[in-house]
């Protein structure tokens, strides 16, 4: 229980001093599958992050047009009709990461919190039996 501790603790912390490169390490793996994009694999990271983010291209929509390939259907979510309106990954991924990785950071070090008072009070649990065995 300790070791799940002394992970959750560390994780915490490590989400919360680490936010900046999350951003940019995903923001980087994003424009190199982006590079590839004419393979079947990074297609499919690719599409993933335009529909989970509602964004288009690392920058825009020209990304597409500028590299010589058809728009993908990700970058044409059912609630938007113009694919001009959507705003490129790059502005997009960073800013949501940056509110998801301060959250996990957070429930991380509460749920580390929680087992300290928890590991807190079995000691002293353990110490009451004990002394009445004496």
């Amino acid at each position: 229980m300790l070791i799940l501790f002394l992970a959750l603790v560390a994780g915490g912390v490590t989400c919360l001093v680490y936010k900046a490169e999350v951003s940019e390490i995903a923001l980087q793996a994003f424009q190199d599958s982006f590079d590839l994009y004419t393979d079947d694999d990074p297609q499919s990271l690719v599409d993933l992050v335009q529909e989970v983010f509602s964004c288009c291209g690392v920058n825009s929509y020209a990304d597409y047009i500028n590299k010589g390939v058809q728009i993908p259907a990700s970058c044409k979510p059912t609630d938007v009709t113009d694919v001009t309106t959507l705003q490129g990954c790059s502005v997009v991924v960073p800013e949501k990461l940056d509110e998801k990785v301060i959250i996990t950071g957070g429930v991380a070090l509460g749920a580390g919190a929680t087992m300290l008072i928890g590991l807190v009070f079995s000691m002293m649990l353990c110490c009451a039996i004990r002394n009445q065995n004496l």
